[in-house]
């Protein structure tokens, strides 16, 4: 760097002195000038490091505002959509309760709301997560934190049988980004798939990471029951679920999808890397060297 360059100029300087006395006073105002130069390379320095932090900074919270303001819109509808699912059954409650002749209806109903709340307690927790977790950029290894994740879900991937695959070089460096960010992808991902291969007779979970020219290339597979190619879009709207006889409420790949747009990227559903069963979820992120 200048400042190192620098700086060698003036320990050279300061050695043809030492052992040329003679030319001491002749390269005391050289020296004097240098270390004023030096001074001043490093201010510079400092000043377009903190200029850069201070960009980063702005940057990230403009972008997690945007994203915010697109995912806003959608969690009004979806938590709208549900308050009135809800609405609609505790009045029938009102008009109708109790009828011995309508508990077949009531006992139905009250199962309803209490998914409905289970679901827009899911959106919730997204929004305070949101607000939680986005300015708080930092540099994370990449293969850390989806090993980190996995082992977390080793106990789940026991008791349901489910062998996992981590392909990931090991320096993947992520500068100046959000850790909860890429936990929320993977995590939401994965509650997928367990999900998916439940009924599988081989259950596998694949994740793999390779990079390409600019691109970061995230892939999580599985051998689960797959998407259709027609649902391979309306799977990332909120509450839109594949797998609701398990339990998905459709939260888990919208999540995903608001997580990759603030990070600038894009997610989509992929043919499959097993062939004929599962589903390939692909990621692809803006990355520099």
């Amino acid at each position: 760097s200048a400042g190192n360059e620098i700086q060698n100029f003036i320990s050279s300087v300061e050695n043809i002195a030492e052992n040329n006395p003679n030319l001491k006073d002749s390269l005391t105002p050289v020296l004097e000038q240098a270390k004023k130069t030096g001074d001043a390379v490093k201010t510079a320095i400092k000043e377009k490091k903190e200029a850069e932090e201070e960009f980063a900074r702005k940057e990230s919270i403009y972008m997690s505002i945007m994203s915010l303001q697109e995912y806003a819109i959608h969690i009004t509808h979806a938590v709208r959509t549900t308050l009135n699912k809800i609405r609609d059954r505790v009045e029938y409650f009102k008009m109708f309760f109790p009828d011995p002749s309508e508990n077949d209806i009531f006992k139905r109903y009250a199962e309803e709301m209490y998914i409905e709340f289970l679901n827009v307690n899911k959106v919730i927790d997204y929004m305070l997560s949101y607000s939680q977790s986005n300015f708080h950029p930092e540099d994370i290894k990449l293969d850390e934190v989806v090993r980190e994740i996995f082992l977390e879900y080793n106990s789940l991937f026991s008791i349901n049988g489910i062998t996992t695959d981590i392909v990931i070089p090991e320096k993947i460096m992520l500068k100046n980004t959000k850790r909860q960010f890429f936990r929320d992808i993977i995590q939401n991902i994965l509650d997928n798939s367990i999900k998916a291969v439940k009924n599988s007779v081989q259950k596998i979970i694949r994740c793999s990471v390779v990079v390409e020219k600019d691109k970061l290339l995230i892939a999580i597979s599985d051998t689960g029951n797959g998407i259709p190619i027609d649902k391979r879009e309306w799977v990332f709207g909120i509450y839109n679920t594949t797998t609701q006889e398990q339990g998905g409420a459709g939260i888990g790949l919208y999540v995903v999808k608001t997580r990759v747009e603030s990070l600038k990227g894009k997610v989509y559903v992929a043919d499959s890397e097993f062939g004929n069963v599962g589903t390939t979820i692909k990621i692809e992120l803006p990355f520099k060297k």
